[in-house]
This record gives structure tokens, sequence and C-alpha cells, in this order.
């Protein structure tokens, strides 16, 4: 049977936190979307108990199946940013508040439950696609395991969802360029939200094995071949060649820095990345006999290449290294034309 427990009345947040003056709009936030969240959660709840009793064997309608297929779509798509968002928050929050971390806790298992949901849903559009009616009791019945489906979604200025979202990245290009980079940045093209759940989870299991534990997620550009950035969309970043700092998975503030790297004619491919510093080191002179093992002995979890460092053979620009593939995955893929 078809069972997926959001714990919605468990999903509560604790009231009269004393916090810093520095955390308290970010705790607005935090309340805010959680009460929000907790709507749409039962919201979806109601769906799915409705999607169980629409696909009973031997009940055959599928107008009422294409309704809820499409329902439970903008749930899932409207939703499951928002709790990453949420979880994002609360990851920030509980360096300051312990009654946080049980909030915090169900974020996740939230967060990790749209997996699942998404993989229903999937194989719902496969069987109304098929038409076979033989295959519609199936679903009331299927095994539901975690979700490897890779969710890409196109965002527009002229959708109210994903405008604002759009605009926000679409700054973030155009703001964080530099002219002695010799990239004019003339066009985007497309800006698309990338959600790979095996790497997400893979990620979220990494962060306990860093130095920093408690250290927020990062968004940094990564430059590279479209071919590739399809590859790291769907299978994630491999250890590139030794570099300045040794055989690394390197990221830049900037996006003309990294756009330097994607070497294709025409329309260009950039990915803005989720990346896990966790405790940094500054370097100011190259290094390139570091790898995971060497920074790790030393303390750290990455390489902070710190900017305007050339008199003492470091970097023009700000960069950072990651030495395990764990520590980064693409959040946004951007699709841009130069001058």
């Amino acid at each position: 049977m078809l069972q997926i427990n959001f714990a919605a009345n468990a999903y509560e947040v604790p009231q009269n936190i004393s916090l810093p003056a520095t955390r308290l709009a970010a705790y607005e936030d935090f309340q805010l979307l959680t009460k929000e969240d907790r709507k749409l959660m039962r919201k979806t709840q109601c769906e799915l108990e409705n999607l169980k009793e629409c696909f009973k064997p031997g009940k055959q309608d599928p107008a009422d199946e294409e309704k809820i297929l499409m329902l439970l779509y903008e749930s899932v798509r409207n939703t499951q940013h928002r709790l990453a968002k949420a979880a994002e928050a609360a990851d920030t929050l509980m360096l300051e508040a312990d009654c946080l971390k049980g909030v915090h806790k169900q974020l996740q298992r939230l967060r990790n439950a749209w997996g699942p949901l998404y993989s229903v849903m999937q194989h719902i559009r496969r069987v109304l696609e098929s038409g076979s009616a033989g295959n519609r009791s199936s679903i009331s019945s299927c095994s539901i395991l975690d979700s490897t489906e890779v969710v890409r979604t196109m965002l527009s200025k002229s959708q109210s969802e994903t405008s604002a979202e759009y605009l926000k990245i679409e700054d973030r290009v155009i703001r964080y360029t530099r002219p002695e980079h010799g990239i004019v940045i003339k066009e985007i093209c497309s800006i698309e939200r990338i959600e790979n759940p095996v790497l997400d989870r893979r990620m979220r299991d990494f962060r306990r094995q860093l130095h920093n534990r408690n250290c927020p997620t990062e968004q940094l550009f990564h430059g590279t071949r479209q071919i590739n950035a399809e590859k790291i969309i769907t299978d994630g970043f491999i250890l590139g060649n030794r570099g300045m700092f040794g055989a690394g998975i390197y990221f830049a503030t900037d996006s003309t820095k990294s756009a330097q790297y994607c070497k294709d004619t025409g329309v260009k491919s950039l990915l803005l990345c989720d990346v896990l510093l966790g405790k940094h080191q500054v370097c100011r002179t190259a290094r390139n006999d570091l790898n995971f093992e060497t920074l790790r002995a030393e303390g750290f979890d990455s390489v902070f290449a710190q900017r305007d460092s050339r008199e003492t053979r470091g970097v023009l620009n700000d960069e950072f290294v990651v030495y395990d593939p764990r520590q980064a995955a693409p959040r946004y893929l951007i699709k841009f034309k130069t001058a």
C-alpha cells in the first residue's frame, strides 16, 4: 500500500527563543517558511489519500487520475524547494539555538520524503501515458524507494512561481563579473534548477565528516563544457587534474572567472553549486601537493585561495577547492552567450 508519512502534526516551531540580533531576521523567515510548509504538507497528504482511492483496482476514472496527478505535481514542485530552504535556515539557526535541533531533524525527514513522492508521481505519469488499465492496480501496492530521479525545473521571468528565483540567479551572474577576466556575458539564455536526490543525500551525509559540521552551504560557480555539466548533473563531480592547489574541484565567487572554463562555442553552460567548505585553509601561495588526506591531516576541509595574492604565487581572484566529490552538488544550470 502507498504510504508516505509527513508527520505534519509533529512539525512544530518552538516559540520565544532567545537569539542574537544577527539571527532574529533569519529566524522570523524560518518561522514563516515552516508555517506555510505545514499547510502544504497537510494538503498533499489529502491528495495522496485521494490518489490511493483513485487507483483502487477496478475503479477507472482517467479524468480524476489526471486531475489528481496535476495537483500532486504542483505540490511537489512548489514545496520541495521551500523545504530545502527551510532546512538550510535550520542548519544556520541551530548554531545558537539547540532547541531547534528537533525541528531540524523533522525538516530533514520531510525534505527526504519528496524523493519517494516524486518517484510515485513519475510512476503514475508513465501509467497514464501508457493507457494500460491493467497496470493501474499496481500503483496502490508499488514499493516506495528513495528516488534517484533528477528533477529539472526551468525557471522563467514570466511565471510568478519562478520569476523571483530567476531574477535572483540572473542578478548573481551579472553582478559577480570582473573585467580582467576578458569575458562579457551578453545574454542569459536559460536558468534551470537542479535537484538530484542522490547527490543531495550524499552531501548531507558527508557533512558529518567535516571538521566544521555547522558550516552553512555556500553557493559558488563552476565552469565547464556543456557535456561535462550534464554528466555532473546526473552523476556528480569527479576530481580534476592537479592544479595550483592539487587535484580537487575548483569553484569561484565570480561568474566570469568560472566562465573562462566554458569552452563551448555559442551557448555555454555554467553551474551554480551548493558547496560544503567546512573549515577552510587560507592559501596565498600555490600548493599543488594538496589532496583530501593531507588537508584533513592539517585539520581542514577545503582551501580558500585568497584574491590579490599573485605576488606570493597565489591567485588574482577568490577560488575555493574541495577534495571530495561529496562536498558539492549542482543547484542551477545557467546557459549564456558571450560578446
